[in-house]
């Protein structure tokens, strides 16, 4: 019986010089051009942590999700709200950066961000920028910080009070639901422990101290320690829980000092509000 001849092998269509051209134009775009970031690289919120530093017992952290877009002058602003001070001193931010060839090594100052620059004219050693011209995004996307960048906060210069922001990564998209905000509700506090430390106390030690006013305060002078607290300190309140921390609290004054259409200044009613009742 005869052999059935063999099909031909299949035979690709030949491209019309267009096709070819559209061929090769993706194919070079592929290859030699670097993707634009995306959107979600751009708008997602970072999650920082804000640890006020030397404070144990227990220590005083805020978990914050803020937008890459958002302004040291409205970073200082969202701090105030979540740790509850009352915007009574001066401030400013300082910019370092760690080794990534040595964990041990110091962090590198490279920069400092104030609301009023003008106070280190002529300084040659000190690069300072204004608080409102310069964005989170500036420092932590900036090629060479990036992934190296810290960022700490100080707050009255006479007491000292120094925070630590740490950079997590980035919220997800469903973090504002998951914490029952609004899709349009852009700085969000996340988590925290510790009650706000007391404006004028003294420091870490003053602070130290009137916690343990509160423990006994039949001795020394811890009396005078406490109705200080109660009636005279500018965020203070009628007990002292140093455990004690609302995070709804904390979220209310965020959502009323960065409303639609809010910008600027703080009262210290606004900031001091939120440490009453913690």
């Amino acid at each position: 019986m005869p052999t059935p001849p063999s099909s031909p092998p299949p035979t690709s269509k030949s491209k019309t010089p267009a096709e070819k051209e559209k061929d090769d134009t993706k194919s070079s775009t592929t290859s030699h051009s670097a993707a634009p970031p995306t959107e979600s690289e751009t708008t997602t919120n970072y999650l920082i942590l804000a640890t006020l530093t030397g404070i144990t017992n227990p220590s005083i952290t805020r978990l914050l999700s803020l937008p890459p877009s958002l302004t040291f002058a409205d970073l200082h602003r969202a701090l105030q709200i979540a740790f509850g001070w009352a915007n009574s001193h001066m401030l400013d931010f300082n910019v370092s950066l760690l080794d990534p060839n040595d964990n041990e090594a110091m962090p590198r100052f490279c920069l400092s961000i104030s609301p009023d620059p003008s106070i280190f004219a002529g300084d040659m050693m000190n690069d300072t920028k204004a608080e409102s011209e310069i964005t989170l995004a500036d420092v932590y996307e900036k090629p060479e910080w990036k992934d190296r960048a810290e960022i700490e906060y100080e707050y009255d210069h006479g007491d000292g009070w120094n925070h630590h922001l740490a950079l997590l990564g980035r919220a997800t998209p469903g973090t504002n639901a998951h914490f029952g905000a609004p899709s349009d509700v852009k700085v969000l506090c996340l988590n925290g422990q510790g009650h706000p430390a007391a404006e004028d106390v003294g420091g870490e030690c003053g602070w130290e101290g009137l916690k343990d006013a509160f423990k006994h305060p039949r001795k020394g002078e811890n009396r005078e320690r406490i109705e200080w607290y109660k009636h005279v300190c500018l965020n203070g309140d009628g007990k002292l829980d140093p455990y004690a921390f609302d995070v709804m609290d904390v979220n209310d004054g965020l959502r009323d000092a960065f409303a639609e259409g809010k910008s600027g200044g703080m009262s210290n009613a606004a900031c001091g509000g939120c440490g009453k009742g913690l």
